[in-house]
């Protein structure tokens, strides 16, 4: 479809927390007060470590459909928690992904950001998190998707500062955005096609079933979290510190990391 329904919209205040008070730092700790979930045993961010990591040992490969597509309208919003990607698909070409841990065929919604990463890797933090969040076609709706067991799928990308890395135009839109509330429409969306920013391989990547990150925290996410970080230069990881929530410079938006509660974490390696 060609615009996103009104339970998309509600997805999205949910899931990016646009209706949600909260803050990060020592607000952390008082994230239970606001949703029951946010104390579960199911929560997220976790650190991977990836000796502990468990080979998965059956799956397919997962298995992108439309990823090349261009996009026909790129959205993206400061909501004063983090920056939000919203793009819109021609009919029938919108992205969705399948196979490997996943049971079903999740489409994809909107990505967003972290910085500092929110998941560690071995106990290391990257400078910035990409989170791509896909919803169960099953359930009809992001909106309904986000209460079921099985309801997302959220792929996490790491980025690092490499030197003599090109400038993605994408990123510049940051640039129009820097305000809590302010909004920006691409005016060439090709610039945000999803195989050039993430490439078509996936592998080697963790898994574990786990949350939203922030509240209400529900316990719907099927994690898939790319080992290897993304390339991005200091002068672009700079604009993530420009932009502002309504009490200043918005930095450090990330959840601490999460018991795992007996969770098994799966490696799925080439």
């Amino acid at each position: 479809m060609n615009r996103p329904s009104l339970a998309a919209l509600a997805f999205l205040l949910v899931a990016i927390n646009c209706d949600v008070y909260f803050t990060y730092g020592p607000g952390v700790e008082q994230w239970s007060l606001i949703s029951k979930y946010c104390d579960g045993d199911r929560q997220s961010p976790i650190n991977l470590n990836t000796e502990q990591a468990q080979p998965a040992n059956e799956g397919g490969p997962l298995q992108f459909v439309n990823l090349k597509e261009n996009p026909s309208k790129v959205r993206v919003y400061n909501n004063g928690h983090t920056v939000v990607f919203s793009l819109t698909y021609p009919a029938s070409k919108g992205v969705t992904i399948k196979g490997g841990p996943l049971d079903g065929t999740f489409k994809f919604a909107s990505l967003h950001f972290h910085w500092a990463s929110e998941h560690t890797v071995d106990l290391e933090r990257f400078p910035l998190e990409m989170h791509m969040v896909f919803y169960n076609q099953e359930f009809g709706s992001l909106y309904k998707a986000q209460f079921q067991p099985n309801g997302l799928a959220v792929l996490g990308y790491f980025f690092e500062v490499r030197s003599g890395t090109d400038s993605r135009r994408w990123i510049d839109s940051l640039k129009s955005v820097t305000k809590a509330g302010s909004k920006y429409t691409f005016v060439h969306p090709n610039y945000m096609n999803l195989a050039k920013i993430i490439g078509a391989k996936i592998k080697p990547y963790f898994y574990y079933p786990g949350s939203l990150t922030t509240p209400l925290c529900y316990e719907s996410v099927s994690w898939i979290v790319q080992k290897e970080p993304l390339a991005i230069n200091s002068a672009q990881l700079k604009l993530f510190d420009l932009l502002k929530s309504k009490n200043g410079y918005m930095k450090n938006n990330y959840r601490p990391v999460q018991e795992l509660h007996g969770r098994t974490v799966l490696m799925f390696d080439e």
